[in-house]
């Protein structure tokens, strides 16, 4: 396990409760934690009914990245996104490639949860599936993960289907199959997604975006080598479709 430098600070958003416990408000986790022990990310412990948070001011990585790494594909495409990371997390999904960095000290995983954004704060929001062999790759769950983004989000919100790569606690499964993501991708255009995208196989021909109503090509994208062709504001340029796209000339409050 990767062994992390601490450096304690006294939580800022935190109860104190009877019997020296407390009640960490960082997350939606709201974790009760007894003293001498930690929440969910492993990042915050009660020490004698004081919450202190282990890694105030140290990050974990520093990187300035091209924005569809994240992956981001109808935010700002073309443009480059500063990534500054922290130590721990609240998830600790069993494939996590960053297990190194988000489960220091950890030697069992955790499930997360899910946080809204869109509507009370009209973030741009893209969807991402890593797509598991034997564990997600059915077209029961697909079907419904689908059908969830059109009816929750809109059927203009991306969702990206990636692919899965042997790691952390899941490396005696196999990388995932190209036809298992092309199955997902017609699997997410059946259901009304306008814009599906095949992940972590480059130069696959669902990197780029077309127009669902006119066909045209509006980004061309080759691994992290994006061209923008026929965008005009956050519409296409050929028919004026909305495609939901945050640009600098766009207006806020779009899909």
């Amino acid at each position: 396990m990767v062994q992390m430098a601490e450096t304690m600070r006294e939580a800022m958003l935190y109860e104190k409760l009877p019997n020296s416990r407390v009640r960490c408000n960082i997350c939606q986790w709201r974790c009760t934690i007894s003293p001498d022990m930690f929440g969910v990310c492993r990042m915050y412990q009660n020490r004698e009914g004081v919450l202190y948070n282990r890694n105030y001011a140290r990050a974990s990585s520093v990187a300035a990245d091209p924005i569809e790494k994240k992956p981001l594909f109808h935010f700002f495409p073309g443009s480059s996104v500063f990534s500054l990371g922290g130590w721990g997390c609240n998830f600790h999904c069993q494939d996590c490639q960053n297990w190194e960095i988000s489960c220091p000290e950890i030697g069992e995983p955790w499930r997360g949860s899910k946080e809204r954004a869109k509507e009370k704060w009209n973030m741009h929001v893209e969807v991402v599936t890593n797509i598991v062999p034997t564990m997600n790759d059915d077209d029961q769950q697909l079907e419904g993960i689908a059908n969830w983004v059109r009816d929750e989000l809109g059927e203009l919100t991306p969702w990206h289907v990636t692919r899965f790569y042997p790691n952390y606690h899941l490396m005696h499964l196999p990388p995932t199959p190209i036809s298992t993501l092309e199955h997902a991708f017609d699997i997410g255009h059946n259901a009304g997604l306008k814009f599906v995208y095949a992940g972590n196989v480059p130069g696959h021909k669902s990197e780029s975006t077309f127009c669902y109503s006119c066909g045209k090509l509006i980004v061309e994208r080759l691994g992290y080598q994006t061209k923008v062709v026929g965008l005009e504001d956050s519409r296409c340029q050929f028919c004026g479709a909305e495609l939901n796209f945050r640009t600098f000339g766009a207006k806020e409050g779009g899909q």
